[in-house]
């Protein structure tokens, strides 16, 4: 293992990425998500993944 190599594992440690929101809350938005998806046949899924994906965004550190 040379040295960049190495200091790129130690960077990638240090930066944890942190959630700060209710796992249920989460669990939730994902089944309603995946319930909407299956009804309207997939035509739900680019909205509930823009949902998740700006939860995400305001939960995580």
């Amino acid at each position: 293992m040379n040295e960049s190599t190495s200091s790129h594992n130690l960077d990638y440690v240090k930066n944890k990425v942190k959630f700060f929101g209710k796992g249920s809350e989460y669990l939730g938005i994902v089944l309603i998500n995946l319930l909407l998806t299956i009804v309207t046949l997939g035509i739900y899924h680019p909205w509930g993944k823009e949902k998740l994906e700006s939860i995400s965004g305001e939960k995580l550190s």
